[in-house]
C-alpha cells in the first residue's frame, strides 16, 4: 500500500486506491482536517507505489489499470499538474516506488524491467530500459551514485 511522501512542507498523500491523491500542509495544532488540506485530484493516484519528492514538485506513478505506468509531476503545494508521460506499456504492473536522484529518474516494474530517464521540466527525456531477467517488488535504492536492484534472486547494482 502506498505510504505519504513529503517535501517543502506538504504531505503527499495517496489514497482511494489509485484513485486518488491530496497535498496536506504539514505542521499545525490542533485539528488541522480543513486548513491543512491544500488540494485533492481523482484518476492519477497509486495503489502501491509512494509518490517521489523532487523539489518543490512530486511524482506520481499509477501501478495498475488502464493508465498503469503513468508518471504525473505536480507542484506540491498546489496540485497542479505539471505533466504526464507514459512508460511502455506491459501486462506486468509495478510494486516498487519510483526513486528521483538528483535529475534522474528509476523506475522498476514487476516483471524485472529497470527505467531511467532524466527528469526535465516538460517530461522525461532519454528513457532507458534495462531488463535484469528476475522479478522486482522492493524500490531501487541509491547509493555513492549507484542504483542497486533487489530482484527475486539477486542484488544488482546498475549505473
Amino acid at each position: 500500500i502506498a505510504s505519504p511522501s513529503g517535501t517543502n512542507g506538504v504531505a503527499i498523500v495517496p489514497h482511494g486506491r489509485e484513485d486518488r491523491v491530496a497535498g496536506i500542509k504539514l505542521g499545525g495544532k490542533g485539528d488541522i482536517t480543513k486548513s491543512a488540506w491544500l488540494w485533492s485530484a481523482r484518476g492519477w493516484g497509486s495503489d502501491n507505489c509512494t509518490p517521489a519528492a523532487h523539489g518543490k514538485r512530486a511524482l506520481m506513478l499509477t501501478d495498475t489499470g488502464k493508465d498503469q505506468g503513468t508518471l504525473t509531476m505536480v507542484e506540491a503545494g498546489t496540485g497542479k499538474k505539471l505533466w504526464q508521460e507514459s512508460l511502455p506499456k506491459s501486462v506486468h504492473t509495478f510494486c516498487a516506488s519510483p526513486v528521483v536522484a538528483g535529475n534522474r529518474l528509476y523506475v522498476a516494474r514487476r516483471d524485472g524491467a529497470v527505467f531511467t530517464a532524466r527528469l526535465a521540466a516538460e517530461g522525461i527525456e532519454g528513457l532507458e530500459e534495462i531488463n535484469i531477467g528476475e522479478g522486482v517488488i522492493a524500490s531501487p535504492v541509491v547509493v555513492d551514485d549507484k542504483v542497486l536492484i533487489r530482484g527475486d534472486r539477486h542484488l544488482v547494482c546498475l549505473w
